[in-house]
């Protein structure tokens, strides 16, 4: 909590250093590799509250295409335990139409 009596934004962790980083050196599948990994741990593990807070950490601007379907997918089955997803739906939509409208209603049917 800070000094105004707001909770602070949780650093976002490690790996999502390192998936921002593989995809700067434009390796897409090991990015989604780490993500699928970890994503897919916490979900295991019930830790709802923690990827709900991973979703807002996320930045959408730094994922390719590929990162942002993937991200999407791996927490569609757990999306009434994650209350940022709705939000974080929004902030990919955005960013899949920017990158490419052409695909964005396929790329993101059944994804929402």
């Amino acid at each position: 909590m800070n000094e105004f009596g707001v909770e602070a934004p949780a650093a976002p962790p490690m790996w999502l250093t390192d998936v921002y980083s593989k995809v700067d050196m434009a390796e897409p599948d090991d990015a989604i590799d780490v993500l699928f990994e970890q994503v897919d741990l916490l979900l295991e593990q019930e830790r709802f509250a923690t990827c709900n807070e991973l979703l807002l950490a996320i930045d959408p601007k730094r994922l390719d295409t590929s990162l942002l379907i993937a991200a999407l997918s791996i927490t569609l089955p757990a999306a009434e335990h994650l209350p940022n997803r709705k939000q974080f739906s929004a902030s990919v939509e955005e960013r899949i139409r920017e990158l490419a409208p052409e695909r964005a209603e396929r790329l993101l049917s059944g994804l929402r």
